[in-house]
C-alpha cells in the first residue's frame, strides 16, 4: 500500500522532478508533486507518495531537517483536507494528470511537460 507524505519549506525554485530525486534516496517513489498557486508560482510545499510504508517512514525519520537548496525540509504524514462530503479543498482524483497521474495545481501538469489534466 502506498503512503503519502507532506514535504514543506521547499525552495520556491524546486520542481516536482527535483523533489522526486530527493525522495527517491529513501525509498521507491510513486509520485512527487510540488504545489503551485493560481499565479503558477510554487507555494513552497509538495507531496510525495512512496510505494511502501517503510520508505515513507525512513524519509520522515532521516530527511527531517535536511538542508535541500538552502532550506530545511519539514516532513509529516499527509492528511486529507476533503470535508463537507468532498466539497472541501482537497486534491480529488479528477485533478490528476491524464498521462502521469500526478496531483498538480493549475490547468497544466508540470510533472510531465505540460500535458492537459482531466
Amino acid at each position: 500500500m502506498t503512503r503519502r507524505v507532506y514535504v514543506g519549506n521547499l525552495n520556491w525554485a524546486m520542481t516536482s522532478v527535483e523533489l522526486r530525486e530527493v525522495c527517491s534516496e529513501y525509498g521507491v517513489v510513486v509520485d512527487a508533486c510540488v504545489i503551485y498557486g493560481p499565479d503558477n508560482r510554487s507555494r513552497g510545499f509538495g507531496f510525495s507518495e512512496f510505494y511502501s510504508d517503510e520508505g515513507a517512514e525512513r524519509f520522515r525519520r532521516e530527511a527531517q531537517g535536511r538542508i535541500v537548496m538552502g532550506r530545511d525540509l519539514r516532513i509529516k504524514d499527509a492528511t486529507s483536507r476533503l470535508r463537507d462530503g468532498g466539497r472541501g479543498r482537497g486534491y480529488p482524483a479528477e485533478r490528476r494528470c491524464v498521462v502521469c497521474k500526478a496531483y498538480c495545481a493549475g490547468p497544466l501538469c508540470l510533472t510531465c511537460e505540460g500535458s492537459r489534466r482531466e
